[in-house]
């Protein structure tokens, strides 16, 4: 038993902390937990010995414990850490405190955001500023004065450090002050990266609806950065307008970044309906060979649209008014449903023809081809440079052709009907240039039959 004690006192867990600081919380947290101050005395002179580098190790497997286990009190260890003379440490040591309703804390993350001279250090308590803005707008209560509060944001969103600046407009942004609306709108107004993604971060935070046009703008721009930032905004709003957009991004699940691809799943979950679900378990099924943390997140995704739909939830009492919707997000889901296919086609054709060339499968004109054949351009030919769309992968289409959901939902037409199951058909064979150019005419003609 006595050595038993030896194994789990204090002094071994400071050894631990010398030898593996990167490892002592995975194996010491709940001794670390909570500490009082003549521990907290002991754990400083430990550090206080150690290098920048090691100390970092440290605090960075404080953060992530904390993040994981939220039973563990790593206040006070946050506490020592603000007085680090490393950003770094101090900046995680901030976001660690961001929960904490202290006012002596709350004093601290206060002279943190003003006077922190590392801009890392002081954009994480600019970020804690903007929970506790939240919770006040929310009637709960905070550490720090709310007339305090304000007056430091008032000051910070006219910094000369853009970090600091971007991140008080975000913090600031749920109070929707003249001031803070008008930076955001200037943001908007322009085409720089940073700004655009802290007004669509600011637009998120305060679920300021009046700026939906703009979100549903930026989800088409050409930075993917960008269009992340509005895609998550366009959940956090709820608008529904954004589905056909989402569906379209979806579609293109193995070419974007796993951040768009999440974000765009995670909105599909927040504002679908029933008709999405088929979506989101056709795209859980598209990625099941890839990152293990990609497909738990789509199956969580579907999971939350599930629970969502069996609420019952009536988003719309307007009965008039979701038909002429439906029939909105039908035409757009064919227009983004042809331009895809154009765009595969694109793609797939030799760099050396024109555009118009490229895309012109209903010219019947002859010509000679490099290997010494005599063909029309548009019949399907055995040859590499002849079938652009050998090889392609049929699987991008199988979460287009989801988007007979919406067809469903607008109306039963069985024309329309008719027209999926031939593109599900298509989906499942070998795709070839001249039946999907024959798909997408019928697709133009049926989005003109709608006008």
């Amino acid at each position: 038993m006595a050595q038993k004690s030896k194994r789990t006192n204090f002094d071994n867990v400071l050894q631990m902390v010398r030898e593996a600081p990167e490892s002592v919380f995975a194996r010491y947290a709940r001794m670390l937990s909570g500490l009082p101050a003549e521990k907290i005395a002991k754990l400083r002179s430990v550090l206080s010995e150690m290098t920048a580098e090691r100390r970092s190790a440290f605090y960075n497997a404080m953060e992530d414990m904390g993040t994981e286990f939220f039973e563990y009190d790593f206040a006070p260890i946050a506490v020592m850490g603000m007085e680090d003379p490393e950003g770094a440490i101090r900046a995680i040591s901030i976001s660690t405190l961001g929960l904490e309703e202290s006012p002596e804390i709350g004093a601290k993350i206060l002279d943190a955001a003003e006077n922190d001279p590392d801009e890392q250090a002081q954009a994480a308590a600019v970020s804690v500023l903007g929970q506790y803005m939240f919770d006040d707008v929310i009637e709960e209560p905070i550490p720090v004065s709310p007339k305090k509060l304000h007056s430091v944001l008032e000051k910070l969103i006219e910094h000369k450090n853009p970090l600091i600046r971007r991140a008080a407009v975000i913090s600031y942004a749920i109070s929707e002050t003249d001031r803070v609306n008008e930076i955001i709108a200037g943001y908007l107004a322009g085409n720089e990266r940073e700004e655009l993604v802290t007004a669509l971060r600011a637009i998120r935070i305060s679920l300021n609806e009046d700026k939906g046009k703009s979100v549903l703008e930026l989800i088409n721009h050409e930075d993917e950065e960008v269009v992340t930032e509005a895609v998550r905004a366009a959940g956090a709003l709820q608008l529904r307008e954004s589905l056909p957009v989402l569906y379209e991004i979806i579609s293109r699940f193995d070419r974007i970044s796993p951040d768009l691809l999440l974000a765009a799943a995670d909105a599909v979950a927040e504002i679908g309906d029933e008709s999405s679900i088929d979506v989101l378990e056709t795209l859980g099924e598209a990625v099941v060979d890839m990152d293990e943390e990609i497909t738990e997140s789509i199956d969580d995704c579907i999971d939350t649209l599930n629970m969502t739909v069996n609420m019952d939830f009536d988003f719309d009492e307007d009965e008039k008014q979701t038909s002429h919707r439906k029939k909105v997000m039908l035409d757009d889901a064919i227009e983004l449903a042809k331009d895809r296919c154009l765009s595969i086609l694109e793609e797939k054709i030799p760099h050396d023809l024109e555009d118009d060339e490229a895309l012109d499968f209903d010219e019947d004109d002859d010509e000679d081809c490099d290997c010494g054949e005599h063909h029309h351009h548009h019949h399907h030919h055995e040859h590499d440079h002849d079938n652009p769309l050998k090889g392609l992968d049929p699987s991008r289409f199988r979460i287009l052709d989801d988007l007979e959901s919406y067809e469903s939902a607008a109306r039963h037409d069985a024309d329309e009907e008719d027209l999926w199951a031939e593109f599900e058909d298509m989906a499942e064979e070998d795709l070839d240039a001249d039946s999907l150019q024959d798909f997408i005419n019928k697709l133009e003609a049926r989005k003109k039959g709608k006008k």
